[in-house]
């Protein structure tokens, strides 16, 4: 489903509702552009999907156009922009594994397809992923996120990694911190603020969702299905 609103005032006036994706889609990552919004991957009801479109709305509806797939399909991949150049980063497989791909596709050439990169430091899905000016030119900085290994229950992670592209390489920097202690993070919100900043909000440090990965490894189903029901949510 699609919803498009219009601010003013403090107000949102709601333009367009609607089912206008070419599928049920979710878990996605993407990126705002002038154009639209650029939509990698997600779950369908068919699957972990390698499908990216650009969803945009004229004003009367809404317009789907297709980009090069992604080389392996995933969700909860973390994707950001510099310049003409899209990135996206890790994801989970179809075996609810995590991803270490690093990949960029230049939208002035999308025939190009995407291009792998060096991997990402990490086999991650679920960080979050942020572009800032770092004093020199334009990076990208990524936080957190979690990594599945069949039979173990997830592993959050409370790293933070830059990636600058004329140098090309990822550089670990100091934790995500909260109160001076690291903090596990993953699904959290990254935005960029002002000239240096970036905003981090929302998220799961993981403690409840381990509880539930374990009480079914045990074979308490009942326990699970409690803590799931009654998560607070992030």
């Amino acid at each position: 489903m699609l919803i498009f609103y219009t601010s003013s005032d403090d107000r949102f006036t709601l333009l367009h509702k609607g089912n206008d994706l070419p599928s049920p889609i979710a878990e996605g990552a993407s990126v705002s552009l002038s154009s639209g919004l650029l939509c990698l991957g997600g779950i369908t009801p068919e699957g972990i999907s390698d499908r990216c479109w650009l969803v945009s709305f004229n004003g009367k509806e809404v317009i789907t156009d297709s980009l090069p797939s992604l080389p392996l399909p995933v969700k909860n991949a973390s994707a950001a922009m510099i310049g003409t150049n899209v990135y996206l980063v890790g994801g989970e497989l179809a075996d609810g594994t995590s991803s270490n791909q690093f990949l960029t596709l230049n939208l002035n050439n999308p025939e190009n397809g995407w291009v792998r990169l060096a991997h990402s430091p990490l086999y991650v899905s679920g960080a979050s992923l942020s572009t800032q000016q770092d004093g020199e030119e334009y990076s990208l900085f990524l936080f957190g996120g979690r990594s599945k290994k069949e039979h173990h229950t997830t592993t959050f992670y409370s790293s933070l990694f830059q990636y600058r592209p004329s140098k090309g390489g990822w550089v670990e920097k100091k934790d995500i911190r909260n109160n001076g202690r690291p903090i596990q993070l993953s699904m959290a919100t990254a935005l960029p603020i002002g000239a240096s900043h970036i905003l981090l909000y929302g998220g799961d440090t993981g403690e409840i969702f381990n509880q539930i990965e374990q009480a079914r490894y045990d074979g308490n189903q009942s326990l699970a299905d409690s803590l799931q029901m009654n998560h607070t949510g992030f």
